[in-house]
């Protein structure tokens, strides 16, 4: 027996199978029933060839990155096997069985099938005679050649149908690749359209069934890979554990002294009539403004909650200990200097930031309080807090070096190998952050520190930002750069860890061009309403091997972000395949100030 023959019989097998099982006596016959169900099974062939490649890349990706030659081989292989051979031989193969049958040939059909073959269908027509003879569905298309469709035009059965097919299996691969770059659920539709160029030699009669049964099983795949997360790419993050049912305000476990941080949603942010930006995010004591009591935890621990800070009165003043040496810089929540720890002799960085009220000072000191708990050898430590006639002063590491952004700017781009690093070192710090309570809510490469070495270090945790800087706050206000903001925050005023993570990605992409993934806008409200549109990342790096991370990473639904775990698992495989460690210089090494 011939190959051809061999696949004739098993679908001639597999139409016995359906007739006995599912196909119901009723109009328009039973055959006719089991055509469709036919055209059922010929829908979740392409569905396996999108929904395999991506549960066996999430499986490889657990232990190593996958690169974008595997990704091909294994969604062009079932592509190639899915979505082209195994349809392509089922639709020929349905209209030769029943051509077959006619000239009594029985491939796969029990003699009992062939005389229920005979039975006529509710428009009177023979259901053998029906399903073998007609025109082909080219002849149909371009109207010529006789026979009879029932309930549907030829036109609409044989070319309106097999389009809607391909748009399903288009739509398919669309949602199942949707954290990454389209191309990959390309490989599924383009295959299959040469199936739809060999069923056009066929039955228009038997098609039309077909393809009837086809639409409802690839709507119900469009339905399942939109709501099944394990059936996409990449998977949604993780939950953070907030608790976002009050007022939209975020209450994140905290370390051992540290204090809950907060983001309120408030309307679209606006600049001040002089453009400055003003307000800061802050965590309001209640609708009353009355403190809420202490929580009493297991094993007798109380935290500190908004509005029940116990800290320290009497500190000390600057000239006590701390002796400025020179300005740093200055903007327009403050002044940062460069001073002197007497006791401890050692540089430090004072921001001196001006408090406009008693809340933003309570706020400050929260997150001040919350920022000391952090340990992480990439973030810049607070060390004290001490009151100051010029305003409250945040007592920071000091960290010799330039901006991320001046060094980009200096000396061109990164290196893929640098951006690696980069990315990793950052992601592992900003998720110390996030284990601690505290979120950072404007990276951007200002706010990233490189050292004499080409170390980074993660600076300004939302404590005091600077004039021109734009971030959404509880009172609705604009401080942080749009250029770095996440869309979910331009919308709605709400920073969770996703944002974060969109931040950290943006920063590394203009590691990588030199420019914000949105481009540059005119001023910072253009720039708002591009993040609030959530307009596409279109300058990102065209040839780097992090672009298709990026896009994920860059995607305006949180959902579909790569956790901080998953990006360092992801980038430490990379650089491990390269040679590289983790550890290492992002930048070229400079000379000490």
């Amino acid at each position: 027996m011939s190959a051809v023959g061999a696949v004739v019989r098993l679908v001639g097998g597999l139409l016995s199978g359906l007739h006995a099982a599912l196909a119901p006596q009723a109009c328009p016959g039973d055959w006719l029933w089991a055509t469709v169900f036919a055209g059922s099974v010929l829908a979740c062939l392409p569905l396996l060839g999108i929904v395999l490649p991506v549960l066996t890349l999430r499986l490889i990706s657990r232990w190593r990155a996958v690169h974008t030659g595997l990704t091909v081989t294994v969604t062009g292989l079932a592509g190639l096997v899915f979505a082209l051979l195994l349809p392509m031989a089922m639709v020929w193969s349905i209209s030769d069985v029943f051509q077959q049958a006619a000239a009594g040939w029985l491939y796969g059909l029990s003699s009992d099938d062939y005389a229920s073959l005979g039975a006529r269908t509710c428009g009177g027509v023979g259901q053998l005679s029906y399903l073998s003879t007609g025109p082909s569905v080219w002849r149909a298309i371009l109207g010529s050649g006789g026979g009879q469709v029932l309930h549907l035009r030829y036109l609409g059965a044989v070319l309106a149908l097999p389009l809607l097919a391909l748009g399903l299996v288009w739509w398919q691969g669309r949602l199942a690749f949707r954290g990454r770059r389209a191309w990959p659920g390309r490989l599924g539709w383009l295959a299959f359209v040469p199936v739809l160029a060999i069923s056009a030699l066929g039955s228009a009669n038997t098609l039309a069934q077909v393809w009837i049964g086809f639409a409802p099983v690839g709507v119900l795949g469009v339905l399942i890979i939109g709501l099944v997360p394990a059936l996409r790419w990449t998977s949604p993050e993780p939950a953070f554990p907030f608790d976002s049912a009050s007022s939209g305000s975020a209450a994140f476990p905290l370390a051992s002294g540290a204090a809950p941080l907060a983001d309120t949603p408030g309307p679209l942010p606006f600049l001040t009539g002089s453009g400055t930006p003003s307000g800061e995010p802050g965590i309001p004591a209640g609708a009353s403004g009355t403190p809420a009591p202490p929580i009493e935890e297991p094993g007798g621990v109380t935290p500190v909650i908004p509005g029940k800070l116990a800290w320290p009165s009497g500190l000390a003043q600057v000239g006590d200990r701390y002796q400025r040496i020179r300005r740093l810089g200055k903007g327009g929540f403050g002044t940062v200097w460069l001073a002197r720890d007497n006791q401890l002799d050692r540089p430090v960085a004072l921001k001196i930031a001006h408090a406009p009220d008693a809340e933003t000072q309570q706020r400050m000191l929260r997150e001040a309080r919350a920022l000391a708990a952090l340990h992480h050898p990439n973030c810049v430590r607070i060390y004290d807090v001490v009151a100051d006639a010029d305003g409250l002063c945040l007592v920071m590491q000091y960290i010799e070096g330039r901006s991320l952004g001046d060094a980009v700017r200096a000396d061109g781009p990164l290196d893929d190998v640098a951006a690696a690093r980069l990315w990793v070192t950052m992601a592992s710090a900003l998720a110390a952050a996030h284990d601690n309570g505290v979120l950072h809510r404007d990276v951007k490469p200002s706010n990233v520190m490189v050292d004499a070495e080409g170390t980074p270090h993660l600076l300004d945790f939302g404590i005091a930002r600077s004039s021109g800087d734009a971030t959404l706050t509880a009172s609705g206000m604009l401080v942080g750069t749009p250029d770095y903001l996440a869309p979910e925050t331009a919308q709605t005023g709400v920073s969770t860890p996703s944002s974060d993570t969109w931040q950290l990605a943006a920063t590394v992409s203009f590691a990588l061009t030199g420019m914000p993934p949105r481009g540059a806008r005119e001023n910072a409200l253009a720039a708002l309403a591009s993040a609030a549109r959530a307009d596409p990342c279109d300058k990102l790096p065209a040839h780097s091997a992090h672009r298709g991370l990026l896009v994920t990473a860059l995607d305006p639904d949180p959902a579909v972000r790569p956790s901080l775990a998953v990006v360092q698992r992801r980038l430490g495989a990379w650089l491990a395949d390269q040679g590289h460690s983790t550890d290492g210089p992002v930048t070229i090494t400079i000379d000490r100030l």
